[in-house]
């Protein structure tokens, strides 16, 4: 059986960069609500870590952000 993504703030810190950083704790409980496994969560985690800082490179607001 697979584990449930589990939201560890601890674990959350070092990916909280950018400007979605302040978002991520919301997100991954968005994440954990929805019951993805563990590999799957940190894998979306991961991901938005590496949007965030294509925006912060680009100075890109996310209030700039849209559909």
């Amino acid at each position: 059986m697979t584990d449930c993504f589990n939201v560890v703030p601890e674990k959350l810190d070092r990916f909280q960069t950018g400007p979605l950083g302040t978002h991520l704790p919301a997100y991954a409980g968005l994440v954990h609500r929805r019951g993805y496994t563990d590999e799957t969560g940190w894998g979306k985690i991961r991901q938005l870590r590496k949007f965030s800082r294509w925006l912060e490179r680009r100075k890109i607001r996310v209030e700039m952000l849209d559909e």
